[in-house]
C-alpha cells in the first residue's frame, strides 16, 4: 500500500447495491468544481499497526491509499458505509447510511472568501438532488468526529489547522437489491 494519496482513477465497483450507489455519488460531487477529479470513492477501513482502523481507498490496480491529506491532495471527497445494510420489500431494496467526507484547502480554492459552511450547503444541497438518497440527517466538522471510529495517527497536524478544514455528512441511501 503506498502512503501518499493522489487523484484515482475511478474504481471498478459493481453497479449493485451500495456499490452502485457510491459511484453515482462520487460521479455527482466530482461535478462541484472544487471536488473536480477529488472525488476519491468509497473508503475501505484497514488495520494499522497498533490495532487502530485507517480509511483507505482504492485507486487502481490493487493500490490503497491513505484518505488522509497530503501535498498531493489536500482538497477532496471519500464515502464511508456505516452499520449493516437493512433489506425491505422481500429483500429486493436496501438502505444504509453513509457518510460524506470532504477535506478542503479554502486557500487553494478559486473563490473568494470561502467558507466552510458555504461549502458543507454545497454538498448537502447537491446530495438533496439525488433519487438515491432518502435523507440527509447530520453534519459533524470537528477532526475527531469526522472520521468515526478511526485512527487519527496518520492525519498529520499541519491538516488540522486554518487553511485546512474537513466536514462529513452523514445521509441515508436506498438502493435495489439485485436477485
Amino acid at each position: 500500500m503506498s502512503q501518499a494519496l493522489i487523484p484515482p482513477t475511478l474504481p471498478q465497483l459493481s453497479d449493485t447495491g451500495v456499490d452502485h450507489v457510491c459511484k453515482v455519488l462520487q460521479s455527482d460531487l466530482g461535478q462541484l468544481a472544487w471536488l473536480s477529479g477529488r472525488s476519491l470513492g468509497r473508503i475501505y477501513p484497514q488495520r494499522d499497526e497498533q490495532g487502530g482502523q485507517r480509511p483507505w481507498v482504492f485507486r487502481a490496480e490493487g493500490e490503497y491509499y491513505e484518505a488522509y491529506p497530503n501535498d498531493e491532495l489536500d482538497t477532496f471527497s471519500a464515502l464511508l458505509t456505516h452499520d449493516d445494510e437493512r433489506l425491505t420489500g422481500f429483500g429486493h431494496l436496501g438502505e444504509r447510511t453513509l457518510s460524506v467526507i470532504v477535506w478542503v484547502n479554502l486557500k487553494a480554492l478559486e473563490q473568494a472568501n470561502p467558507s466552510i459552511e458555504s461549502l458543507k450547503h454545497a454538498v448537502i444541497n447537491r446530495l438533496r438532488e439525488l433519487s438515491c438518497v432518502s435523507a440527509v440527517s447530520r453534519a459533524f466538522d470537528h477532526p475527531q468526529n469526522v472520521y468515526p471510529g478511526f485512527s487519527l495517527a496518520g492525519l498529520q497536524d499541519r491538516f488540522n489547522a486554518y487553511p485546512y478544514r474537513a466536514f462529513r455528512i452523514e445521509i441515508a441511501v436506498n438502493y435495489y437489491v439485485a436477485c
